[in-house]
């Protein structure tokens, strides 16, 4: 048998021509191939994914700022993968550099050796994996123990749903889990369940829709504009459905029906609630896509009689936040104009009220909505900016 030293030289020099060849045989065979082939093959991926981050723009499911990001984080990308494929192109062919290949070949395993010589420690010990394992650095630890404590969190969810499927809560959590995860497919199927059981409960009834239409990446499927139109029958105020049913309508090419839902549900929501953002920026898309004015799209009769949200949540305001019932029913009767001077006849009244009490921040929150549906910007910069000079 040969010495323990012996073998291990046999061993170092068996992997130091192996490395030798990996490194040379670039050298010697022509540049490109399949290099070359993958990194024209990213370059049509990530134009792929530019297309896909515009459809998701225009379908609503991300925002403006999102979607930018997303943007320039694949063009860097592609601007990388181009310049590596024009740098394929423009290298000549690998010459045929045999000095640089005797050095190669005289370099590695000598400065191997010498630094094995300096650095090693042949008569060391071994140390089993469990310790090695032990004792490497943890790299991205929370992370994975996040992952890993939601996978388990949801494997056993899943079998005592197997042993309670009437479980309610269950279904909803486990739709709420496999969103979290981006498992949409899944998260539908169980908050479907989860609707089914509830007989039809609207809180339930939007996330199933959500996940149906996240999952589709595309239109808003025929079966979630289902659900969400139930979800408003029994809960016509719920704002994350009525967002959708107006973006379903947008996609189905109904510029005026997405509009004026939007319209609506931006008049009778408060300037921080957080899907605000979104609803502005679909207004404004929507008028540019279809050519539209929002100034246009009084709110329907029913809309300002919607109650808040969430009423419990902040202060009610001190004034009256929109027109009666009274005056809906005698705008119905009106022409457009007559409308349009009522409109403005109501905001000049509120204006003027907020002369006389300009301490108001919840009605200068309204007077500048106001000012954004009647499309004059400045004035509603002016009350934006006086509301928050307020406490």
């Amino acid at each position: 048998m040969m010495p323990d030293t012996l073998q291990l030289w046999l061993v170092m020099a068996a992997l130091s021509i192996a490395v030798l060849l990996y490194i040379l045989m670039p050298l010697i065979r022509p540049r490109g191939g399949a290099n070359a082939a993958r990194e024209a093959y990213d370059i049509n991926v990530y134009k792929d994914q530019l297309k896909e981050v515009e459809r998701d723009l225009e379908r609503g499911l991300l925002g403006d700022d999102a979607a930018e990001a997303a943007r320039m984080e694949i063009k860097r990308r592609l601007l990388a993968a181009d310049a590596a494929v024009s740098k394929k192109v423009k290298t000549p062919e690998a010459k045929s550099g045999m000095v640089l290949i005797v050095a190669l070949a005289v370099f590695v395993p000598v400065g191997a050796v010498l630094m094995y010589l300096d650095l090693g420690s042949p008569n060391a010990p071994d140390q089993p994996l469990a310790e090695r394992t032990a004792s490497a650095p943890a790299m991205s630890q929370e992370e994975t123990k996040r992952r890993t404590s939601l996978a388990n969190a949801v494997a056993s969810l899943v079998e005592k749903l197997k042993e309670n499927p009437g479980d309610v809560r269950g279904w909803t959590l486990l739709g709420r889990s496999h969103a979290s995860m981006e498992q949409y497919g899944k998260s539908a199927g169980a908050y479907g369940k989860a609707y089914e059981l509830s007989d039809g409960d609207p809180k339930i009834g939007v996330s199933y829709a959500e996940a149906m239409a996240f999952d589709a990446r595309t239109m808003i499927p025929q079966k979630a504009v289902e659900v969400l139109g139930a979800v408003l029958l029994r809960d016509p105020n719920d704002p994350k459905a009525r967002y959708y049913m107006a973006l379903a309508k947008a996609q189905k090419g109904d510029g005026e029906g997405a509009m004026r839902d939007w319209v609506n549900l931006a008049v009778t929501s408060g300037a921080d609630d957080p899907w605000m953002g979104l609803v502005n920026q679909q207004i404004e898309r929507a008028a540019e896509k279809f050519g539209l004015n929002p100034a246009d799209f009084m709110p329907t009769q029913s809309a300002p009689t919607f109650q808040r949200p969430f009423p419990q949540s902040r202060p009610q305001p001190s004034m009256q936040s929109g027109p009666s019932r009274a005056d809906m029913d005698a705008a119905a009767q009106m022409t457009d104009e007559q409308r349009q001077q009522m409109i403005q006849s109501m905001v000049d009244g509120l204006a003027e009220r907020l002369r006389k009490n300009p301490d108001d921040k919840q009605g200068w929150l309204r007077l500048e909505r106001a000012y954004r549906v009647l499309g004059d910007a400045a004035k509603a910069d002016d009350a934006a900016a006086r509301a928050a000079k307020l406490p």
